[in-house]
């Protein structure tokens, strides 16, 4: 689960505006992050088989926490470590920390595919949020594109229906959640580090792991389940690495479009390792919110290009 700083430069840039070294190059390192952060997540179901949502969750945060200060004393980004403390970057922590343990407890108990999927959403939730609360204009055929995407998340869900896995809703949680990050990220002062970000954020998910960890009955870990949750922090941060990298590069709108690939390395996760096969409704589901995604992104190009000529 994404917990990039998606609404500062990157969201502050022209959708319109084509940077660095182009669409391609973007493109391609967007697809290294999206790689990186679902295998993150297989890693991390595969260890819950063995551990307590909170033990692995701490874990694992611990090596981040590595990985990132190495990070921040190579980059001298730890020189800007006071800007952790504004109230924006402090409440967008906590919000993923939320995020974070009932993703982590979905993951546990239903495909990851279906966890993908409904992370998926994300966009469209977003995009209902700031025509809500920050009052920005959303024509119609996005309402629409945003009640198709919710109605592939209840197909997912299915609520009350011989299909259902209570274990979804904290998928659904995880998703408001997030969006709601995400909104908030937009108030981050300009010019704050998306490292500083990056780690105060990791480091309020390794917390929170902590905090449930008091109330688990914690085990040892064995070598294989370790080895996947140190693989885990690294494919996490250095996802963050990429992404950053793709959103400085490239027309913002198009390489962000590329993370849609996700459901499909998820779903080959779930296969190969699970043996997991989305039902019919499942796929139909997942179809949905593909599809509205996908159309609410292409209306965002055609509103740029209007905007631009």
């Amino acid at each position: 689960m994404t917990t990039a700083p998606q609404g500062t430069a990157a969201r502050r840039q022209s959708t319109s505006t084509t940077v660095g070294r182009g669409n391609l190059y973007g493109i391609a390192v967007m697809q290294i992050a999206t790689l990186l952060f679902v295998s993150n997540d297989m890693l991390s179901k595969l260890a819950s088989a063995a551990l307590p949502v909170g033990e692995l969750t701490f874990v694992r945060g611990l090596g981040t926490m590595l990985a990132l200060a190495i990070i921040l004393l190579y980059t001298g980004q730890y020189r800007h470590f006071a800007q952790a403390l504004h109230y924006t970057v402090l409440l967008r922590s906590l919000l993923e920390a939320a995020a974070a343990l009932s993703f982590l407890t979905a993951l546990s108990h239903i495909p990851l595919g279906n966890v993908t999927a409904i992370l998926l959403s994300i966009s469209l939730t977003t995009t209902a949020g700031a025509a809500i609360f920050f009052g920005e204009v959303v024509g119609i055929r996005r309402w629409s594109a945003i009640l198709v995407g919710f109605i592939g998340v209840l197909v997912i869900v299915r609520p009350g229906f011989e299909g259902f896995n209570s274990f979804s809703l904290y998928a659904v949680l995880a998703m408001l959640l997030a969006a709601t990050r995400d909104l908030l990220t937009r108030s981050i002062p300009e010019g704050t580090s998306l490292w500083v970000v990056t780690s105060t954020t990791l480091f309020f998910v390794t917390v929170a792991g902590g905090v449930m960890g008091i109330q688990e009955t914690w085990v040892a870990i064995s070598m294989p389940h370790l080895s996947y949750l140190m693989l885990s922090a690294l494919c996490l941060v250095f996802g963050h690495f990429f992404l950053v990298i793709a959103m400085r590069n490239g027309d913002v709108a198009v390489v962000s479009s590329f993370r849609y690939s996700s459901i499909l390395i998820a779903l080959a996760y779930g296969y190969f390792i699970w043996g997991d096969i989305p039902d019919f409704l499942t796929q139909i589901g997942i179809g949905l919110v593909l599809a509205s995604g996908l159309y609410t992104i292409y209306r965002e190009r055609l509103r740029a290009r209007e905007a631009k000529s």
